[in-house]
């Protein structure tokens, strides 16, 4: 699965399974939380005048969402736990790879520490969308559905990264 995840940003017009979205929930019940807290929340979105709505959040690099049959806000309540970040990116993860086991595409949009425009944050944008308490962090946006057929191996876009790995013997 890892060697086959990549950014996908281009789907199909075709709506995932409720057994689909069943099993992507299911995924974001076995994620870990530092203390067992749990702070987020997990927001699956196949409303498509919710999903157009979310694809305007920023002025570059959300608006591919309007194709994605779902579109999953991974929010949490910030003041449950400092940590909140950290578990809704590890809750993130899980759901891109949980999205490739399952044939799928999907794709990260960066929402923390993003801007609306000039007079609004990402974060507020969306709060004031999906109307979410004030205390609630925002960490992404996943875009997931059919990928459009390509011909690109996964594996020709990464780069040797080796150099990054430091062993300490």
């Amino acid at each position: 699965m890892i060697l086959q995840r990549r950014s996908v940003r281009e789907f199909l017009p075709k709506p995932l399974t409720t057994e689909q979205i069943a099993e992507l929930k299911e995924t974001i019940l076995k994620v870990p939380s530092a203390k067992a807290i749990f702070p987020w929340r997990i927001y699956f979105i196949t409303n498509k005048q919710k999903i157009e709505q979310l694809a305007k959040l920023k002025p570059t690099g959300a608006s591919f969402i309007q194709e994605a049959p779902l579109v999953v806000l991974v929010a949490a309540d910030s003041s449950l736990s400092d940590m909140w970040i950290e578990d809704c990116s590890i809750a993130a993860t899980y759901l891109l790879l949980k999205a490739v086991d399952l044939g799928l595409g999907a794709c990260w949009v960066q929402v923390r520490n993003r801007q609306h425009d000039d007079r609004i944050s990402a974060r507020r944008y969306i709060l004031q969308t999906m109307d979410l308490p004030e205390s609630f962090g925002i960490c992404c946006l996943i875009a997931i559905g059919y990928p459009r057929e390509t011909d690109e191996d996964p594996s020709t876009y990464r780069r040797d990264l080796s150099y990054k790995i430091v062993d300490i013997q």
